[in-house]
């Protein structure tokens, strides 16, 4: 999947770094996340999910993370695809299984098996 055209993308203020989207839901907006999930919350007027997304930026992405119950670190996460590497204690390894160069490409939206722990 793209990136619907008539998602708004939103940019950090600080630096202009993309962390997600708006989309129009009825008369409210729903704040999606760069990983392309709605944000919990359901829709909301347009300035509290702007707010949202600000607040959410990008430094959740740096959490551990787990994908179907096997510990992953996040590589990547762009709406051209989502990157997984297993947590090995912190280090990123090549071990897990089906993981090309000890990677995971994801698609996008990432799914919903891809959970932080």
């Amino acid at each position: 999947m793209r990136v619907p055209d008539e998602w708004i993308e939103f940019r950090r203020s600080s630096d202009r770094e993309r962390i997600g989207w708006l989309r129009a839901e009825g008369d409210d907006w729903v704040a999606v996340d760069i990983l392309g999930r709605d944000l919990p919350g359901g829709a909301r007027d347009f300035d509290r999910a702007e707010r949202d997304l600000e607040e959410l930026g990008l430094s959740h992405l740096a959490e551990r993370w787990q994908l179907d119950g096997e510990p992953v670190r996040l590589g990547e996460a762009s709406p051209d695809r989502t990157v997984v590497m297993r947590d090995d204690w912190g280090s990123a390894s090549a071990v897990i299984p089906g993981m090309e160069r000890g990677e995971r490409v994801l698609p996008w939206p990432a799914p919903d098996g891809l959970r932080l722990r």
